[in-house]
């Protein structure tokens, strides 16, 4: 996709340029755009074989739609019951934004085995390492044979990585369903590193 007249760059310091562009799609009212919004409207799925595919990435952050500030995602899919012809979308694309969410997309074949896939959840993959000055600042709690994430201190490791409510499902592949099972594995994984 090549840039437009009215496409705009932002050049941050040390980053790749963040591109502000609009893309059109052609469709019908009440077709699936096929592009899963966050919260934040930052794109984190886009599904094979629909209007999206190929066009909309992961990562990018929807600003606009046909012309409409887009607050949420329940306005995002509210105005996209209303367009006849075409959607005219325009997206933060940043480079560097969409290459860590790939990153954390991509979870190994041999790690997916330990994940029981549920509609609605995005899966990633999070390495932890430690810095100097720097606290893990994980709490986690164990509810119906779940590890859950039930505090991340503001400035920890943890809190740059994982948020409360995650739900982690292995530590160096071996699956746990224990918090104390899950504590002890990550500090040997990370004493070890």
């Amino acid at each position: 996709m090549s840039a437009g007249p009215n496409d705009s760059f932002e050049l941050k310091e040390g980053c790749a340029p963040v591109k502000t562009i609009t893309i059109t799609i052609p469709m019908e009212e009440g077709d699936p755009i096929g592009a899963t919004p966050n919260e934040r409207m930052v794109i984190v799925k886009v599904q094979p074989n629909t209007l999206s595919d190929g066009k909309i990435q992961i990562g990018d952050k929807i600003l606009t739609l046909n012309g409409a500030i887009v607050k949420d995602p329940n306005h995002f899919y509210n105005l996209l019951r209303f367009v006849r012809n075409e959607a005219s979308i325009t997206v933060e694309r940043d480079d560097n934004r969409s290459q860590k969410m790939h990153g954390k997309i991509m979870i190994p074949a041999d790690r997916m085995r330990n994940i029981q896939n549920r509609d609605g959840y995005l899966y990633f993959l999070a390495t932890v390492n430690l810095q100097e000055g720097k606290k893990l600042g994980l709490g986690i709690r164990h509810f119906q044979n779940r590890v859950l994430v039930s505090k991340c201190e503001p400035g920890s490791i943890s809190d740059e990585i994982l948020k409360i409510g995650d739900h982690v499902c292995d530590v160096q592949q071996i699956v746990v369903t224990d918090k104390d099972v899950c504590r002890r594995l990550l500090v040997t994984s990370l004493q070890e590193s």
